[in-house]
């Protein structure tokens, strides 16, 4: 999952999560606590007092299931519940009232933000926290080298578990230069266009392959391959003829010269 073929924003996301988590483990709590608070919240009770005050007299157990039985109909069907002076009933309910009464979510948002490198405005549009365009490239670039440092210290980790592996009882022991190493490709969130320019002129000079090509533009190679099988063989290659193949400088048996009618 890590290493296959992917689009850019997929690749870069495991690097640039590694490095939010913390932050992101903080919403989490948050979002836990306000959960618990309110399934606390809504499991409230009645609580009801029976008896003389001055405990002179004690009811008994029929007493008590009466008075139970009193208040169990008020709160599920009839709307009156009558008993004596001795009785007395309060609603047991956990607070809640600061619940949402601060915003928990703002700063750990920033957090979550200022732990990728990213302005705040690159995400939201808005410059609420300062951000200003000027600012964004300046963002985008330690955006970058976070995730490169991201990045790095996952391969390095990886490629110690799997040396870690090799040597390990039960598996079949490789020469260390056999062991197989985690690698990601660079990333240039600036110069992605001339990053692409510069590996197209280096394929027409046939020195990098067409996998490599398009991986640059995001692609995958072996869904275009079985892509172009199947409009070969359902005829959609005969219709959509790039223009390159059918230019003014090429003739049919004809004498005709351009796309096919």
């Amino acid at each position: 999952m890590l290493q296959d073929v992917k689009e850019d924003w997929m690749r870069y996301s495991v690097p640039m999560i590694a490095s939010c988590l913390k932050a992101l483990s903080k919403k989490e709590l948050i979002s836990n606590w306000e959960n618990a608070l309110l399934i606390l919240g809504a499991h409230a009770f009645v609580h009801v007092k029976y008896g003389d005050p001055k405990n002179e007299v004690l009811p008994v157990v029929g007493d008590l299931e009466q008075v139970s039985d009193i208040f169990m109909n008020a709160m599920t069907g009839s709307a009156l519940a009558v008993t004596n002076n001795w009785c007395t009933a309060d609603v047991v309910q956990p607070k809640t009232d600061d619940v949402f009464e601060y915003d928990k979510y703002k700063g750990v948002n920033s957090d979550i933000l200022s732990a990728g490198g990213i302005s705040g405005i690159i995400v939201s549009g808005r410059a609420e926290d300062g951000s200003t365009f000027a600012s964004a490239q300046v963002s985008m670039q330690t955006a970058a080298l976070r995730i490169k440092q991201a990045k790095d210290n996952f391969c390095e980790m990886m490629n110690k578990i799997n040396r870690r592996l090799n040597g390990s009882s039960y598996l079949p022991h490789s020469a260390n230069e056999n062991i197989p190493r985690f690698t990601f490709p660079p990333v240039d969130l600036s110069g992605s266009k001339s990053f692409q320019d510069s590996c197209m002129k280096l394929w027409e000079k046939g020195m990098v392959s067409n996998e490599t090509l398009l991986q640059t533009y995001g692609y995958d190679m072996g869904q275009e391959v079985e892509r172009r099988k199947t409009e070969n063989q359902n005829g959609t290659a005969d219709v959509l003829v790039p223009p390159i193949a059918n230019s003014s400088s090429n003739h049919d048996e004809t004498g005709k010269s351009g796309r096919p009618t």
